[in-house]
């Protein structure tokens, strides 16, 4: 949980994409059905499929199936826990690794030295999505907010708060 001071105000909350979750997940319901299908074709074959092969079958196609709903979840578990939060002082990352492990980066807008957009690929320009790439005084990797939706208008709004922490800066 991130702490903001009661005098900062929050002025965006965005995540990835939503794109980003939905194409995992479709390739996890593509998957799904990759057993039914194995049997489909093993059912075709002139083979015995009966007893130990029928009962091994099913309960490896259920440890699969198991395997590809946990994996779901943990996708939107992930997709649901990885956040940028805007205030008019700072940027906060707070990113998801695995089930128990978060890291949250934060730095001051007035370290701001520049910010660079991509967007890679038809369906992220179609959508409007793309990674937020910002360089900061104190470090020498940028920090990096993949497939951020509407790129363009985060940055418009990060550059004027910029502008702003740099007035009362000085």
């Amino acid at each position: 949980m991130i702490d903001i001071p009661s005098d900062e105000k929050i002025l965006l909350i965005s995540r990835r994409h939503y794109f980003t979750i939905y194409a995992k997940l479709a390739v996890l319901v593509v998957l799904i059905f990759m057993p039914i299908f194995i049997w489909l074709i093993i059912k075709s074959l002139p083979l015995e499929t009966g007893g130990i092969f029928l009962k091994f079958f099913f309960l490896s196609s259920s440890l699969y199936a198991l395997f590809l709903i946990g994996t779901a979840f943990f996708i939107i578990f992930d997709y649901l826990l990885d956040y940028l939060v805007l205030t008019n002082e700072r940027i906060l990352e707070v990113e998801q690794k695995g089930y128990f492990n978060q890291e949250t980066h934060e730095f001051r807008l007035s370290t701001i030295q520049n910010i660079n957009i991509e967007i890679n690929g038809f369906i992220a320009t179609w959508l409007d999505f793309g990674d937020l790439k910002i360089y900061t005084a104190a470090e020498k990797e940028p920090f990096i907010f993949n497939s951020i939706p509407h790129p363009n208008e985060v940055k418009k709004i990060i550059n004027y708060w910029w502008e702003e922490a740099l007035k009362t800066k000085h």
